[in-house]
C-alpha cells in the first residue's frame, strides 16, 4: 500500500480544503452540499459536539462552530491540521492520525457525532475502512457517525494513488451490524 500520509502531504492544497488555496465559489459549493445532506439533518438538532475527521484545512470545522458545536479535529497531514486551528481558531481538540492506522488512539473529548466529508473514499483499501470504523465504533464511540461521501463532478486522483474498492460503497443497516458491529 503507498503511504497514505505521504501522499496527502503532496496533493493539491485546495483539495485539502485549504482555504486559501481554494475559490470563494468552490468553498460555497462544498459548504451548501454538506448543509443540506448532512446538516439540516434533525439528529444535529442534539448535538453538542463533533469530530470533524479529516478536517483538512477546517473550511467545514468552521460551519460547525458557526452552528454553535463543539469542535475536535483529525487528520493525516500536520499542514491541514495548522491550517484548521488557524482558520478556525475556536476548535476545541487536535490530534495527527498516526500513519499507521492500527496504533492510533484518540485522545480528545468523547463527540457526539464523528464528522467525516469527502474522507472515506480516499481510504487505500477496505482494510484500512474497517480499521478507521472500529476505531470510530469501539473507541470513540460516538452517538452518530454522520459520512458525506460526493465526489465532485470533475474529480480526479491524486498520482500513484491506488485504491483496492470502490470509491463508493453502500450499506443498509444489517450490513453494518454483520460486518462491522
Amino acid at each position: 500500500m503507498d503511504n497514505i500520509k505521504n501522499i496527502w502531504s503532496s496533493t493539491n492544497q485546495g483539495w485539502r480544503h485549504i482555504i486559501g488555496k481554494m475559490s470563494r465559489e468552490k468553498q460555497e459549493r462544498i459548504i451548501y452540499r454538506v448543509d443540506n445532506n448532512l446538516l439540516s439533518n434533525p439528529l444535529y438538532e442534539n448535538v453538542k459536539s463533533v469530530l470533524d475527521w479529516g478536517c483538512g484545512g477546517g473550511l467545514l470545522s468552521k460551519v460547525l462552530l458557526d452552528k454553535g458545536l463543539d469542535v475536535y479535529v483529525v487528520d493525516l497531514v500536520e499542514h491541514s491540521i495548522k491550517s484548521a486551528l488557524n482558520y478556525s481558531v475556536d476548535i476545541s481538540y487536535s490530534q495527527l492520525i498516526d500513519e499507521d492506522i492500527e496504533k492510533f488512539k484518540y485522545l480528545g473529548p468523547k463527540p457526539d457525532v464523528i464528522f467525516s466529508h469527502a474522507v472515506i473514499q480516499h481510504f487505500p483499501n477496505y482494510d484500512y475502512f474497517t480499521k478507521v470504523l472500529k476505531i470510530w465504533t469501539e473507541d470513540i464511540k460516538p452517538n452518530y457517525i454522520s459520512i458525506h461521501v460526493k465526489l465532485g463532478e470533475e474529480t480526479k486522483s491524486a498520482e500513484n494513488y491506488k485504491k483496492e474498492f470502490l470509491n463508493g460503497l453502500i450499506f443498509n443497516e444489517d450490513d453494518l451490524i454483520k460486518d462491522f458491529y
